[in-house]
């Protein structure tokens, strides 16, 4: 069953039932593998141009349209690692509590200014032991259906309470 959430910054964010109890800070038994959860974005230019601040990379292809209309993508681009951070959101939301261990990140394709696109996270394993979660992490287009990012994530979540586990 897939549910979905209303979010500021005109986002949707949607998830798998696995999901639900993380809202609240716990992890669970009810979180397999398989369960995922997802959000759509569009990117603006404002963002672009606050985001270039803060992080200090200027690239034109990033904040001028005559520069970047030269490069072979021919309009802006959105910087990678802020479209990236599509996968700090989801993690930081469902994920209360936890720390954000790893994160590899395979730049596909370029996501352009206003367009929309979808980060998901899917979890491919947990390690109770260990207190892990393993996440694969991809950005779609949506329009086009297309994969821009690719990746995998780790999450730490020794301040999430843990399933009960059966001594049996």
């Amino acid at each position: 069953m897939l549910l979905k959430l209303k979010k500021s910054c005109s986002s949707k964010v949607s998830f798998t039932r696995g999901f639900a109890q993380l809202v609240r800070g716990e992890l669970n038994d009810k979180l397999s593998i398989g369960d995922y959860a997802t959000v759509t974005r569009v990117f603006t230019s404002d963002q672009v141009i606050t985001f270039s601040d803060i992080c200090g990379d200027k690239n034109p292809i990033h904040i001028n349209e005559e520069a970047a209309a030269k490069t072979k993508f021919g309009k802006r681009i959105v910087h990678g690692i802020l479209v990236g951070s599509l996968f700090s959101d989801l993690c930081g939301n469902f994920f209360v509590g936890s720390i954000y261990v790893k994160q590899s990140l395979n730049f596909k394709a370029p996501v352009f200014l206003d367009e929309e696109v979808e980060g998901k996270i899917e979890v491919i394993n947990l390690d109770h032991q260990r207190k892990r979660i393993f996440l694969n992490t991809t950005v779609r287009k949506i329009k086009e259906d297309k994969l821009a990012i690719t990746g995998e994530a780790e999450i730490l979540y020794s301040l999430l309470k843990a399933p009960e586990q059966s001594n049996a």
